[in-house]
């Protein structure tokens, strides 16, 4: 026996070197074949005993299939005729692409479309011609020619047959595969950002929706790989945008004392003073030494370092350039300080930028020294130029390394180097390998983990850690991508609490607003949930967790799992993020690990697009709520959120709180953009007593708190801890200043909870001054205030309540009342739970600011609220929060199910000498709008 593979009944006869990777049976009605490959031939096939014929590895496999394609060409089945006919063009084409004949790729395809059949999905050939289109696309995606393969698919998709996908498998087969085909096309890299991308998805998710009853599981598989592709993609390119942005001017700008070991005393107290400024926003050091330094060309520059910090780039290149026509020592560092804010206030000037650097280096050349202040300028803005889309290969690996010898100079130990300098060594590196097509990531991943560890200050740090991550999103390694988001939420997070001045805290955390969703994902997707969960917990409400004082520096600014598990004594906590790749949920329930819940369908993009609708005023619109009034029959104007709670429900959140986070409690942790959304209202409800669709709504089987992170939850827990019965401050304030429509049931609501408190003395206060609030407010535990409110997310401080006298802001609030310890502030007021939409993470509006004046518990809106049905409804809740003794979050949860299932005759006798209003029907109050918009936050 031979162990030389055998000529093949098709013809086929294979060179010596042929790799054979197992063997199949061409027997009529047997067409049996397996691998590995038989160790000698003639092998007998196990079903029929016939010599079987071998299957080959590439590149013998494409020489051996045109072989077959010929011989089939000749067989009396017409079938395999035909298949032959429409393959040898897919065969032409493909070995077209391995010559590189673009000419020759593009007449195989023509002859393609040309022989199979024009409305292939109508004819008893389908099959056919489907599996021959599903391997032209799959090919023109490995070999990056897309535009006939998009014309293709969008000319079969209008003639892709959805209906009745379940039973009829031609139309599931041909269906499927056209999702699939998108698939292949879509996994390209040339696919990013091609012109005709948006069209092919929008094709693939249409006919995916149509049928996801049947998709199967590589499909799935296939859309995560596609959005965590291009969340890495835009992840890298859009901190490399910021990293090179004008908004970040003041960062990576050269020192002026240089070299750092044996420089001038007066250039080192200029240093001190420009990271004072640029650290915690205090210009004062710098302004004071300003006006004290004799040397006219240092005076320049520590005047545009000043213009830098306050944002004048066009103030701070005029300075530079008076500078530099003084010349002088720091000629070097100014020159290299202009080009990098040239090219950051314009990337066209780029060229011109590095020309000035190069200027700069020549003037701090010595014959002694080969290295100068504006050694590090010009290596970054190589890097920028040698990773331009447009720059030439030969050029980019010039100028690379170029960089990396000016960096590797620098970081030489005795020189001192700082971590900016050891950021552009890893950067140039890094270009220098991906350029050469030679990369070491696993190498360059340890390189910068061993960086950033390094001795640096936190904004050094986690400068380091932001080029960690942009570099390691672009090796598209889930585990480097995981490391180093973790590493770059602690480090953004020590950075923000490091800093003094509230504008130098602002500036840090509105540049990591998307970092903690990113990292819990990435973490989670490589299996390290505790640590996804940790990322969230650290990445949320940093500012109010160090103003509640559970840290007094970034070093002392962590979590533990431990800590996070121990406030689920009551029930689950969840974690809801939505990452670029897709949304995901962390619910933890003990100590045991998070269970993790994929969200595909709530990326961020679909979230930011769902804020979009039904919060139009998160982009800077102010929204007066002037009436808590609510037409019966459901206006346009509420259709937006009414979608919107029913999509967040069938995408995944409803089965979280259907079976992951079951309990009598369970607290939410909205991260980023889910913060801007009712999440706690979320559902489809059907009518009452309707046993089918009655259970579709978040607080059907838990009452649902929000908590801007578990560390806030505890401390608002530790409020409650010697809480008593407490004492009632309840304001109403019928007509607000500059508001016109008067508010009907506040003095009747007011009278109504009053009433029914049990505890301490209960103060109410009719038509509320801001005066009589402020000279009441210290001596009562708990508050409830009805009145109008307004709130603007795009700016929250702005928001406001309105007294009898005037308004006030949620930043006068803030200001002006007492912190203490408190039991619950109830504000029975207008979209008054909404948060700050410029930096969703950090919670910032009314409820959190109540917390941080000593609040254990907020009572707050998500919409405009219905004037006589907030009356019922805060009736019912303080009956069961005083009479029945229920913690507040489940009397209001009771209350609510009580208004949604609430009849006539239960409304007047709750309060007999008013008439319902509401809906129409038999439960006028069963729309969610009327009682799901109150929210619970705090413990």
């Amino acid at each position: 026996m031979a162990r030389r593979p055998p000529r093949t009944s098709y013809g086929y006869l294979a060179p010596p070197d042929a790799r054979v990777k197992g063997w199949e049976c061409r027997d009529d009605g047997c067409g049996t074949g397996d691998q590995p490959a038989p160790p000698s031939w003639p092998h007998p096939c196990r079903l029929c005993g016939r010599p079987t014929d071998p299957t080959f590895e590439e590149p013998w496999a494409h020489d051996a299939r045109i072989h077959l394609i010929r011989h089939q060409l000749r067989s009396p089945d017409r079938y395999e005729r035909e298949r032959a006919r429409i393959e040898q063009h897919v065969w032409a084409y493909k070995e077209a692409c391995f010559q590189g004949d673009a000419a020759a790729a593009a007449a195989a395809w023509q002859a393609f479309r040309a022989n199979r059949p024009a409305r292939w999905q109508e004819s008893d050939t389908w099959w056919i011609a489907s599996t021959a289109l599903y391997e032209m696309v799959s090919l023109s995606a490995v070999f990056d020619d897309l535009e006939p393969a998009a014309d293709e698919l969008m000319e079969c998709y209008p003639h892709v047959d959805t209906r009745d996908v379940e039973d009829d498998n031609t139309r599931r087969t041909i269906s499927r595969t056209f999702v699939s085909m998108c698939v292949e096309w879509l996994k390209s890299e040339a696919a990013i950002d091609h012109p005709r991308e948006a069209e092919i998805y929008g094709a693939m998710r249409d006919v995916a929706a149509r049928i996801e009853s049947v998709l199967m599981d590589h499909h799935h598989r296939g859309f995560q790989e596609l959005a965590e592709k291009r969340a890495m993609h835009r992840s890298r390119a859009g901190m490399a945008a910021v990293r090179r942005s004008a908004g970040v001017a003041f960062d990576g700008l050269p020192p002026v004392a240089w070299p750092a070991r044996g420089a001038a005393q007066d250039l080192a107290r200029v240093d001190a003073a420009i990271a004072a400024a640029e650290t915690h926003d205090d210009l004062g050091p710098l302004d004071d030494l300003v006006r004290r330094l004799g040397d006219p060309a240092l005076v320049h520059l520590a005047r545009a370092r000043r213009h830098v910090v306050t944002g004048d780039l066009d103030a701070a290149l005029g300075e530079l350039d008076a500078g530099a026509q003084r010349g002088g020592r720091v000629l070097p560092q100014t020159l290299a300080t202009a080009g990098l804010l040239l090219a950051r206030r314009d990337p066209a000037d780029l060229d011109r930028a590095i020309a000035w650097c190069r200027t700069g280096r020549a003037a701090g050349l010595r014959w002694w020294r080969r290295t100068t202040a504006a050694d590090a300028s010009l290596a970054r803005l190589l890097l920028w130029r040698a990773l331009r889309s447009e720059a030439a290969p030969a050029g980019g690996l010039a100028e690379a390394r170029e960089a990396e010898r000016l960096m590797r100079r620098r970081c030489r130990p005795w020189r001192g180097p700082d971590a900016d300098d050891r950021l552009l060594l890893q950067e140039a590196l890094a270009a220098r390998e991906a350029l050469t097509g030679r990369p070491s990531d696993e190498r360059r991943h340890q390189a910068w983990r061993a960086s950033v560890d390094g001795p640096w200050s936190a904004p050094e740090k986690a400068r380091l850690a932001v080029a960690w991550a942009e570099w390691a999103v672009g090796t598209r390694v889930a585990e480097f991508a995981a490391e180093a988001y973790q590493h770059l939420v602690t480090l953004a997070t020590q950075d923000a609490v490091a800093r003094q001045g509230a504008a130098a805290k602002q500036r840090v955390l509105a540049s990591a607003q998307e970092y903690a969703e990113e990292a819990g994902y990435w973490l989670a997707r490589t299996g390290r949930y505790r640590e996804a969960a940790i990322a969230l917990e650290t990445g949320r409400a940093v500012n109010l967790t160090e103003v509640l004082g559970r840290a007094a520096s970034g070093a002392e600014f962590s979590v533990g799992y431990d800590e996070i598990a121990a406030e689920t004594d009551d029930g689950a906590l969840v974690y809801l993020a939505a990452a670029k790749a897709g949304g995901y949920a962390l619910v933890v329930a003990g100590r045991h690990d998070p269970q993790y819940v994929d969200l595909p369908k709530l990326d961020r993009a679909t979230v930011a697009g769902i804020v979009g609708r039904v919060q139009p005023e998160a982009v800077g619109v102010v929204r007066l709520a002037t009436h808590r009034e609510i037409a019966p029959a459901g206006p346009p104007a509420v259709q937006p959120m009414a979608a919107a709670l029913r999509t967040m429900w069938h995408a995944g959140i409803g089965e979280i709180l259907l079976f992951f986070a079951r309990g009598d409690v369970v607290t939410l942790v909205p991260v980023g953009l889910f913060s801007l959304l009712p999440l706690h209202a979320v559902g489809d409800p059907g009518m009452p007593g309707d046993e089918r669709a009655e259970g579709r709504h978040a607080g059907r089987f838990s009452a649902i708190r929000y908590a801007p992170n578990a560390r806030t939850l505890r401390r608002c827990r530790e409020a409650l801890a010697g809480d008593g019965a407490g004492t009632l401050l309840a304001i109403d304030v019928p007509k607000g200043s500059g508001v016109d429509s008067p508010l009907r049931y506040v003095a009747r609501e007011t009278a109504e909870i009053t009433r029914r408190w049990t505890g301490g003395s209960a103060q109410p206060i009719h038509d509320c001054t801001w005066a009589e609030f402020r000279a009441a407010a210290d001596a009562h535990t708990s508050w409830h205030v009805a009145c109008h409110g307004a709130t603007e997310p795009a700016s929250i401080l702005d928001s406001r309540l309105y007294f009898a006298d005037r308004q006030v802001t949620l930043a006068e609030l803030l200001r002006t009342l007492r912190p203490g310890r408190r039991r619950l502030a109830v504000l029975s007021a207008c979209q008054t739970n909404l948060s700050g939409s410029a930096m969703p993470n950090e919670a910032v509006g009314l409820p959190s600011a109540l917390i941080q004046l000593g609040f254990a518990g907020v009572i707050a809106t998500a919409w405009a609220v219905d004037d006589l049905a907030t009356t019922y409804l805060m009736t019912v809740f303080y009956h069961a929060w005083c009479q029945e003794g229920r913690e507040p979050v489940v009397a209001l949860n009771l209350a609510q199910q009580w208004l949604r299932g609430a009849r006539h005759a239960d409304l007047l006798a709750l309060l007999p000498d008013v008439t319902p209003a509401g809906g129409p029907g038999e439960f006028p109050y069963a729309d969610p709008i009327y009682w799901a918009a109150f929210a619970y936050t705090g413990a």
